[in-house]
């Protein structure tokens, strides 16, 4: 009995037209798909997996197919279906009927000795243990050489990637590879939003939003009405705290988990590090490592540190305090804080432990925690500083030398010197006054000083630009620091060798962690060689 033709919709295997900037570092990424049988794409909701792959299909010099599955395509007959329709489309070859995978595979290598055909499975997680998702798992095990199979996915598919992990035959992108950069952030929104903001503007909220694409969008959405100065005004606020980033997280992220794994995201969020050990001192349970671990395995914005500490992405979390502070009162949250700040403490964890602290309002833990951090700075963000009262913001020694750092990081170097001077002289002989010392010493130096006697990378820039610039650019690149190689690409630049700069600039952004005034020179050196 012959089975019904399946329904196929064409709209499905179009190539989506979505508006997108330029990103030739993704594009290199990218163009390596014809190097590999199969590429995933794996990150989670609104990275930007789709706008990628629909910009590489529309671009790419070989054939391609794109299919874009959804919750009805979970049989492997409509999956099959689908995939014939774009591959006879993209192709314009006459293909038999595939009611298997294995018909689809003797269609395909009857054609084996053509070009590279590159085949987008895009939202396959919509699909995924479903029997869709075995018959692609059949097609990856016997795919011929000229065909090149690119899922993009929120999880990874369930079916065994050892073997091709083993043999360099499956290319991974994830969310790192997708998540924009400054300078592309700067360009996404000058070119395609229309916004104009500053370059320091535009790396807090790369930072702010974790280079997360719908994030960058989400912003967009919430200001493009408002004058400029309350867009930068409102970018704390408007890229993960405005009434879309909640619609758009909660709908793609927490709706579609079990209650007691979403529970268990709402009550953690204070910790901003996590471990299962952790997770289990603050909840009064013993499975938390395996709930991290479900959490990983579905993309869910939770980005493993090591083999077993996470963090959850900025703009969640922000979500997810402000939902548990609805749920259970400002009273009882500054008490989930205190309690965060001390298991943090115990787990070596100063930086998060001192934000829980101001969280909580315990400011003699603030200032004792400020007080035993050796490390400049105790935490990768200042963040916490807006949280402090100015009667003990302004008067105590430890949190007018983190301010000096904070306005040091942000590349405000004479107001860091004004900060270091009164927490120099707050501190008197007591222990901390040496830190402050060292570190205005530093800056005085860069600003005013002689290049002769500075250590690092700020004397060999100096001298650079005093004599024998070549020797010095050799020597930045060979430190490797973001500030040294944007003291290397300033030399560059000064020297008359723009392509050169333009390249070591990139470097520069490229760095994890990039200091915030490194990153606002960087893109206003990348900036000045582009255009």
């Amino acid at each position: 009995m012959r089975m019904a033709a399946q329904l196929v919709i064409t709209a499905k295997t179009r190539v989506p037209n979505q508006p997108a900037i330029d990103r030739p570092r993704l594009d290199a990424v990218l163009a390596r798909v014809v190097e590999h049988p199969l590429t995933l794409v794996v990150a989670p909701a609104g990275s930007g997996k789709s706008t990628a792959l629909a910009s590489y299909a529309r671009r790419s010099a070989h054939t391609v197919v794109w299919y874009r599955t959804d919750a009805g395509d979970g049989s492997a007959e409509a999956f099959l279906a689908h995939l014939r329709h774009g591959i006879a489309a993209a192709t314009g070859r006459e293909l038999s009927e595939w009611s298997t995978a294995d018909d689809a595979l003797a269609d395909l290598e009857r054609d084996a000795s053509a070009d590279p055909l590159v085949v987008i499975v895009d939202d396959l997680h919509t699909v995924r243990d479903r029997p869709a998702e075995d018959a692609l798992a059949r097609l990856v095990e016997y795919l011929p050489e000229h065909v090149h199979l690119v899922v993009g996915t929120r999880s990874h598919p369930t079916f065994d990637l050892t073997r091709l992990r083993l043999e360099g035959r499956l290319l991974e992108i994830g969310a790192d590879d997708l998540r924009f950069r400054t300078w592309e952030s700067e360009q996404l929104l000058a070119d395609l939003y229309g916004m104009d903001l500053g370059p320091e503007d535009v790396a807090r909220l790369t930072r702010r939003v974790e280079g997360w694409a719908a994030g960058l969008q989400l912003y967009h959405l919430a200001v493009r009405t408002r004058p400029p100065r309350e867009q930068r005004r409102l970018i704390d606020v408007a890229s993960s705290r405005s009434s879309l980033a909640r619609q758009y997280l909660t709908r793609n992220v927490l709706d579609g988990l079990r209650p007691e794994l979403a529970d268990f995201l709402l009550d953690t969020s204070v910790l901003g590090v996590v471990s299962g050990p952790m997770a289990d001192e603050l909840l009064g349970r013993a499975d938390s490592a395996a709930l991290l671990g479900e959490l990983v395995e579905l993309q869910l914005f939770v980005t493993p540190l090591d083999h077993e500490l996470h963090r959850y992405h900025e703009v969640l979390r922000s979500l997810l305090e402000s939902l548990l502070g609805e749920a259970i009162g400002p009273d009882a949250l500054r008490e989930r804080f205190a309690v965060a700040s001390a298991i943090l403490e115990r787990s070596g964890h100063l930086g998060e432990a001192l934000r829980c602290s101001a969280r909580a309002e315990r400011w003699d833990d603030v200032r004792r925690l400020v007080g035993m951090g050796d490390s400049d700075p105790l935490t990768q963000s200042y963040a916490w500083l807006d949280l402090l009262p100015p009667s003990i913001a302004d008067d105590d020694a430890w949190l007018v030398l983190a301010r000096a750092r904070a306005e040091l990081a942000a590349g405000r170097l004479h107001v860091a010197l004004d900060r270091l001077r009164r927490a120099e002289a707050l501190f008197g002989d007591a222990p901390g006054a040496e830190q402050a010392r060292a570190t205005r010493r530093r800056i005085e130096h860069l600003v005013d000083g002689s290049a002769d006697d500075v250590p690092g990378w700020t004397g060999t820039w100096r001298r650079g630009l005093r004599s024998d610039p070549r020797s010095a650019i050799t020597r930045l690149l060979h430190d490797g620091s973001p500030e040294a190689l944007l003291g290397a690409a300033m030399l560059q630049l000064a020297i008359g060798e723009p392509g050169d700069a333009g390249n070591t600039f990139d470097r520069a952004l490229r760095c994890d962690p990039v200091p915030t005034w490194v990153e606002v020179g960087g893109a206003i050196g990348r900036a000045l060689v582009r255009r």
